[in-house]
């Protein structure tokens, strides 16, 4: 099995919706979650992190079924560019996983540059 072969394998067509659809929600999950880890290192300005960070504004809640729900409604924003542009990749897998990739670094760059500092 060479590298590329997994890239090759065409999905049912059932698959590619399902596919598209997770890997659109993933996307901005991903990068979510590399923003707040970065955020979190760095020890500053922590409720700038998408996750985790809506316990530094003040709230004491627990986190729950419904703050999960939130996150995934919120990732549902961005998802849906990501859909609408990794659909005419849906036949080709190898471009699929790079547009896809490259969705991750672009929401992830977006996460870095919505970053504010309260006073």
């Amino acid at each position: 099995m060479t590298f590329h072969q997994p890239f090759r394998v065409r999905l049912p067509a059932w698959a590619d919706w399902f596919a598209l659809v997770l890997m659109s929600l993933a996307a901005p999950a991903i990068a979510a979650c590399i923003h707040s880890i970065c955020v979190f290192h760095r020890g500053i300005r922590l409720y700038n992190a998408e996750i985790g960070g809506a316990y530094f504004h003040g709230s004491n809640g627990q986190p729950g079924l419904l703050s999960i729900l939130t996150f995934i409604g919120a990732c549902g924003v961005p998802a849906i560019p990501t859909f609408l542009v990794l659909l005419p990749f849906r036949r080709r897998a190898f471009y699929r996983w790079l547009v896809w990739s490259a969705f991750i670094v672009l929401w992830t760059w977006l996460f870095f540059k919505s970053e504010i500092a309260f006073a």
